[in-house]
């Protein structure tokens, strides 16, 4: 398991402070019909954002469900160019049809794209904290373009 490394640490203090970072409000968030969730798999991080999302289900509806889409790397390897995906992968172009393939088999319309600090697939490849929050940001704006 990764370490977060202290000037990760400092960037992440200042965006919770101006604002930039903040918790996640479930109330917010329509999770009637339940959620997809697309993460990474990683099994030392994986059961605290699922115990996270089961308790942002709970607050919308009396069983959870969340449909799963797990990957190393979660929604950082939405994104084509992406140094996560081997070169000549279809990975992101995989990913972004299992979304619309689940919105449209489940009925889901409530997405919950993931990554977390640190992700040993993204330092593998290089990638900092606010790097991976940039591609978090850009994996949103694909998705939202694309459905």
């Amino acid at each position: 398991m990764g370490v977060l490394r202290p000037r990760d640490r400092y960037a992440i203090r200042l965006m919770r402070r101006n604002g930039t970072l903040a918790n996640i409000e479930g109330h917010r968030l329509n999770h009637e019909k339940g959620m997809i969730l697309l993460s990474c798999g990683d099994g030392d991080q994986f059961p605290d954002l699922f115990t996270h999302k089961l308790g942002i289900q709970a607050l919308h509806r009396q069983t959870p469900r969340i449909h799963l889409l797990t990957r190393h790397g979660g929604a950082l390897r939405l994104l084509p160019r992406s140094p996560l995906n081997r070169a000549g992968s279809t990975m992101a172009e995989d990913l972004l049809e299992e979304i619309g393939e689940a919105v449209s088999l489940k009925g889901i319309d409530t997405l919950a794209l993931c990554s977390h600090v640190p992700c040993g697939k993204a330092g593998k490849y290089g990638l900092n904290t606010l790097a991976i929050i940039g591609a978090l940001m850009d994996a949103k704006h694909l998705v939202k373009a694309t459905y």
